[in-house]
């Protein structure tokens, strides 16, 4: 099991949602997202990038009551796969 601390909050005038990821144990993850609204497309969009390399661009909507982002990813060997994030019981 992989424990740790996330801190999430509004910076930029409000406009952009920043998260902080602390893991614990030998070699723990660290990393940061920023999200912000696309007003263009009327979408959201994250970045999240990590110390193990790691850069993840997702892209969603908050659609009845939930938020789900998702990506297509590219495995090492080629395989196409489809991530997702979703998010529920969103409060104040």
């Amino acid at each position: 099991m992989r424990c740790g601390t996330n801190s999430i909050k509004r910076i930029l005038d409000g406009c952009v949602v920043q998260e902080s990821f602390s893991g614990q144990g030998s070699a723990p993850l660290r990393g940061t997202s920023v999200s912000a609204f696309d007003g263009n497309s009327g979408k959201w969009k994250q970045t999240w990038v990590d110390n193990q390399g790691a850069y993840l661009d997702f892209v969603g909507k908050f659609k009845d009551g939930q938020m789900i982002l998702q990506r297509e990813a590219i495995g090492k060997n080629g395989a196409k796969s489809m991530q997702r994030m979703v998010w529920k019981n969103i409060a104040a």
